[in-house]
């Protein structure tokens, strides 16, 4: 019965032992020590005189997940949230073109949630596993007849608000993520959020790149 355990090719010589044996021979490799790159690989040993096979096992890379939220009459909409939870947790927004993006996930199940104020989100949500290297979800947003919500009662729509005035441009991911974050840690105090909202705001003001790119336009 063969033996599996799995090792580092770099440190292959000093981790399995078993190949110190005058009899074992891994095929194909005449020093395990200069074995190219690092990963999980899986060495079978099947006897001590039968010889041995190190294979590289591989690994899923990380996938982007991304879509388009659209009109139903095929026009896009910007700030739009889109909230994604599973084996990552993560939000975006929707830019100018209607388009978001999820990069770096990891394969697993994940399900899409789009939000916007004032909007109806047609499916109200989307659930799939990624195991490719792109997977796509797109949603169609209708128009409520009466408007009861204010869209910059959103965190990333705010946000995003900011850096389109201040900076001229749609948020990156990192700075996306720390801004809502700062307004999402007031919860349901209006005070705190007001301040908030005045804090961010200034320091989009005072940025550096409000200032070599924007404030003298």
């Amino acid at each position: 019965m063969g033996q599996q355990r799995d090792v580092d090719a770099a440190n292959l010589r000093v981790q399995s032992p078993v190949l110190h044996h005058p009899d074992v021979v891994v095929s194909g490799f005449s020093d395990l020590n200069n074995c190219e790159g690092r990963g999980n690989y899986n060495l079978s040993v099947a006897s001590a005189t039968a010889g041995c096979t190190l294979a590289q096992q591989p690994t899923a890379a990380p996938a982007v997940i991304s879509g388009r939220v659209t009109t139903p009459e095929g026009a896009p909409l910007g700030g739009v949230t889109i909230s994604i939870d599973g084996t990552q947790g993560q939000t975006a927004i929707t830019d100018a073109t209607g388009y978001y993006g999820f990069a770096d996930a990891q394969p697993g199940f994940y399900t899409i949630t789009p939000a916007l104020a004032n909007y109806t989100l047609s499916p109200q949500s989307r659930s799939f596993s990624s195991i490719g290297n792109r997977t796509e979800a797109s949603f169609t947003a209708a128009q409520n007849s009466v408007a009861t919500q204010n869209p910059v009662d959103s965190p990333e729509y705010f946000v995003r608000q900011q850096y389109l005035d201040f900076l001229g441009r749609k948020p990156d991911q990192g700075g996306l993520d720390f801004w809502a974050g700062k307004l999402r840690a007031c919860s349901s105090s209006i005070s705190c959020t007001r301040q908030a909202r005045i804090d961010v705001g200034a320091a989009f003001f005072m940025s550096d790149e409000f200032r070599l790119t924007r404030a003298h336009t």
